[in-house]
């Protein structure tokens, strides 16, 4: 590192040489904060005045040598070539030695000396022996006449220990006092070759204090790690670690016990708390504090300017040296009456709890960490806690605060502590809390019967214990889980009488929508109940119910809008949980919306936040969604892979085991595997059924089923089961009775048909279902185009596409459009069939209308062109298959299917009604036995 401000210090000294070689013999004294460059500036020094001939005399204190009587002194000797003068006067015994040491001892440097210009340079002068001061100032009384400049260099508050040789050095000779002051923010720019306006200067020179020896590694850290220059400050390492040491290692035993105890403190010291931890006076004290912020350890404010400057001296200081410090720490403050978060710090690093007040301290600042969403921390605190002998109540309290915050971050790690919560629900320890936290985890696990156990009392014969409210809220997600558990316990139902309990809401809420009940109510309901989790300790199960809430009574629009606020929320306290079931909800709407591709990343995203174990019987909700959206996305063999993953064995007997049921079964539809599908369907439907209650709108199993049904060519058991989501879907779910009703549009060719679809496009429009109404509009343009209304196909068709593209449907509801062979709305695709590459848009166009049979004349009336042109598209076509004939091209054009769809994404094809031209009007078959109930709908 080049001395970029020392420049002014070293053109002083050498001009005071310069006035020595005339005017006789002055003192320098330079004084600065260890690694300020004082050592540096006496090399250069030294180098000039060499340089120009003169003699230069060096020596050197050091700490471990201050009581080695005349250290200083052979050093000096030694570099003028007589260090067997004093060897030999030292080593006389007796009278020998004669009356007066000093003067013997100097007269042999002085006649070295003579009248030679030299440079007496002496550095950590503070750390020489008396004996060697005292031959020093007995040198500045002899060399006055002589040309000597004497260059003493000192730490910064060096001459407050030894302020009587201070005061001796001016006596004789003219003295200068120079002081090495930190790095300005220039220099460091300079040194790091960067405007003085970049951010890694400020950075850098905030994080060295302007300190040039923790600067200089600094920089040599980022230069090994391959830092970019243009960046922020590198990251400390292993030379920034040395240079602190080397820094604090350069002062007194104060010092450096000053600064260890700072880094143990941290940043909840005082200079009283560190007078009565170190049992030093006041003046030791602040001094070293002065010292350490010079050094630009210290900001203004007595904490570290760099958190790796701590750690270093954490580090540096012995295990035990450092538990016993902490000990003491932790009692002074809890003697001061501080911040329980502050003392539990150093009550855990002491890694003791040998008093009463210490364990309830933990046991309160564990409280405190899981207020302020420090989840991991509030578990140490708890769990350190929980090692000492605590007596029941303040035990169970740790217990709870230890389950919660567990919770928060991995819901497994609750697993091994339920036992205890259940002995201390039967000593009656518990409060509402602790029994939430416990019902709560053995729900979440599948553990139905316990939770029954717990809730009637049934408990190894014991009394009753009091769960309150902690129950109901159980029994009533116990029911949506599995109502068949329940066997006949009654539960309430009604939101409104549970506004204080925001988890009975939420699960009364719930249950109401699953049984229609009040659904007018439940997305108002839903709403009030998520206001409040928000900055909120909820369960992980009232926020899940409250979404599926919406979820369940269709207002995707504001399930979308609380997934993005609660996530944002949860994932700034770090509450992981909450936030990977959050995102579940979030890829459920995706997939509901049609954004297959956003929700395999949202439900991907929310299984990798917690294990499997952490899911518990929750897993089949975010599993069965990505299941489902590969299929959506044509992956098939990555959801294959998805259902060969172990399950806990609770799953498939609890509502969530639904959506992974269907999920597997719309994978055995996609596979080729039909009757597999039905399996899996009709099993959704039976369980339903056992429950008492219609979840078909988290699981629409009728629509699986039917397009099962009509895979195996089964039209009439197909039809008679999207009859039945029909008559179903009547006053509760509308959008799927709306589906329904597309897909039986396909079975016949009834009058009913567009009416029918119109029907279904005006319910799903609103619905939130994008992927749906897409297909709907695309079907609808088709019935138009069969019954001969271009205009209004196109314009179906038109608005088809758009609603396709912000959903990610296209290529489907191309497919859909293009196998209504509607060739005049083939221009509001936006490419070419993908059937023949090989022809340009048009004629691909005038190709699909020629393999159809029509005329040249009837295709350029169809297409709006001149009957040359359709001639020359022909001729061009004609030449790129080589051919030359139509018969040939119909051959070849229809030789292979598109397969640019994934099979599971195609409309039925069981269900499609045969191909409709404007020629063919449908005829008037009767509708089927259900046209009763569509008429209701209809009208």
């Amino acid at each position: 590192m080049r001395l970029v401000e020392r420049a002014v210090e070293l053109t002083a000294i050498t001009a005071a040489f310069d006035r020595c070689r005339t005017s006789g013999s002055e003192i320098v004294v330079v004084s600065g904060a260890a690694g300020s460059g004082r050592t540096r500036l006496l090399r250069e020094v030294a180098s000039v005045v060499s340089d120009s001939g003169a003699l230069v005399l060096a020596a050197a204190g050091s700490p471990a040598e201050t009581s080695l009587a005349y250290g200083v002194a052979r050093q000096l000797w030694q570099s003028a070539g007589i260090e067997q003068e004093l060897d030999a006067y030292l080593n006389q015994a007796g009278p020998e030695r004669g009356a007066r040491p000093d003067e013997r001892i100097c007269s042999e440097l002085l006649d070295r000396i003579g009248d030679r210009p030299t440079l007496l340079c002496i550095d950590d002068v503070e750390h020489a022996d008396p004996m060697s001061r005292g031959i020093l100032l007995h040198l500045q009384r002899r060399v006055g006449s002589r040309h000597v400049l004497v260059l003493l260099l000192a730490g910064e508050s060096a001459w407050t220990t030894i302020p009587s040789f201070d005061a001796e050095l001016h006596r004789n000779l003219p003295c200068q006092r120079l002081r090495l002051e930190p790095l300005s923010h220039a220099a460091v720019a300079e040194l790091l070759d960067v405007p003085t306006t970049s951010a890694r200067a400020a950075a850098c020179h905030y994080a060295s204090g302007g300190n040039p020896l923790l600067l200089g590694a600094l920089i040599a850290d980022g230069e090994h790690s391959g830092a970019d220059d243009d960046g922020a400050p590198p990251a400390p390492a292993a030379q920034f670690k040395s240079a602190v040491s080397a820094c604090v290692h350069r002062g007194d035993e104060a010092l450096l016990a000053v600064a260890r105890c700072l880094a143990v403190l941290d940043r909840t010291p005082s200079q009283r708390l560190l007078r009565r931890l170190l049992r030093l006076d006041a003046a030791k004290v602040e001094r070293s504090v002065a010292e350490l912020t010079r050094m630009g350890l210290l900001d203004t404010y007595g904490g570290f300017r760099h958190p790796e400057a701590r750690a270093a001296l954490v580090e540096a200081t012995p295990a035990a040296e450092r538990a016993l410090l902490n000990g003491r720490v932790a009692e002074l403050l809890y003697s001061e009456g501080a911040d329980v978060t502050a003392i539990a710090t150093h009550v855990l690093l002491s890694g003791e709890l040998n008093t009463a007040w210490s364990a309830e301290v933990m046991v309160d600042a564990a409280a405190e960490a899981l207020r302020s969403d420090r989840s991991t921390v509030a578990a140490d605190y708890a769990d350190f806690a929980l090692r000492a002998d605590l007596e029941p109540g303040l035990r169970a309290a740790a217990l709870v605060t230890l389950v919660r915050a567990k919770w928060r971050i991995a819901p497994s790690a609750v697993t091994s502590h339920l036992p205890a919560l259940r002995t201390a629900l039967r000593a009656g320890q518990l409060d509402t809390r602790g029994v939430e936290s416990l019902l709560s985890s053995l729900l979440w696990t599948g553990r139905f019967d316990e939770v029954l156990e717990i809730t009637r009392g049934d408990v190894g014969g014991e009394a009753r214990p009091a769960c309150g409210s902690g129950a109901q809220a159980a029994l009533l997600w116990l029911e949506f889980l599995n109502p068949s558990v329940l066997d006949g316990t009654q539960t309430d139902h009604s939101p409104d009488r549970h506004h204080g309990d925001l988890g009975m809401r939420a699960m009364a809420t719930l249950v109401c929508a699953v049984r229609q009940k009040r659904v007018t109510h439940a997305a108002a309901a839903a709403d009030a109940v998520l206001q409040n989790c928000e900055r909120a300790d909820p369960l992980i199960e009232t926020v899940l119910a409250a979404l599926l809430t919406l979820i369940l009574v269709n207002e995707l629009d504001r399930a979308e809008n609380w997934c993005e606020r609660l996530s944002s929320d949860f994932r700034r306290r770090g509450l992981i949980s909450l936030t990977a079931v959050v995102a579940a909800v979030r890829a459920d709407v995706s997939l509901r919306r049609g954004r297959a591709s956003v929700a395999v990343r949202e439900a991907g995203m929310a299984l990798s936040m917690m294990s499997r174990a952490s899911w518990g019987v929750v897993i089949g909700y975010p599993l069965g969604t990505l299941i489902a959206a590969r299929i959506d996305t044509g992956m098939l063999d990555e959801a294959e892979n998805l259902l060969r993953r172990p399950l806990p064995p609770e799953l498939l007997d609890s509502t969530f085991g639904l959506p992974y049921r269907y999920a597997r079964g719309r994978h055995a539809l996609a596979s080729g595997r039909p009757y597999a599908a039905i399996e899996d369907f009709r099993h959704c439907g039976a369980v339903m059924a056992s429950w008492g209650v219609e979840l078909s709108t988290l699981v629409p199993w009728r629509i699986g089923l039917a397009r099962a049904y009509a895979a195996l060519a089964r039209a009439d058991d197909a039809r008679s089961t999207l009859e039945d989501q029909v008559k179903q879907a009547t006053g509760r779910s509308a959008f799927l009775g709306a589906v329904a009703l597309r897909l039986l549009s396909s079975l016949d060719e009834a009058d009913q048909c567009l009416p029918l679809l119109q029907r279904a496009v005006g319910v799903l429009e609103n619905s939130g279902h994008d992927r749906e109404f897409a297909l709907a509009l695309a079907q609808l343009s088709n019935e138009h185009y069969a019954r001969g209304d271009s205009k209004h196909s196109r314009t179906v068709a038109r608005r088809a596409m758009e609603v396709a593209r912000s959903c990610e449907c296209e290529a489907e509801t191309r497919e859909l459009l293009l196998g209504g062979e509607q060739f005049d709305v083939a221009d509001l695709l936006g490419e070419n069939d993908d059937h023949y590459p090989e022809l340009t848009d048009a004629e691909g166009r005038v190709a699909r209308l020629a393999v159809n049979g029509l005329t040249n004349r009837e295709i350029g009336q169809r297409l709006y062109l001149s009957t040359s042109t359709v001639e020359q598209h022909l001729t061009k076509i004609f030449r790129k298959f080589n051919v030359t004939r139509r018969t040939d091209l119909i051959g070849m054009l229809r030789a292979e299917p598109s397969n640019a769809v994934p099979a599971a994404r195609l409309p039925m094809s069981p269900l499609t009604s045969p191909q409709k031209t404007p020629g063919n009007p449908p005829n008037n078959a009767e509708y089927p036995a259900a046209a009763d109930t569509i008429n209701v709908l209809l009208h």
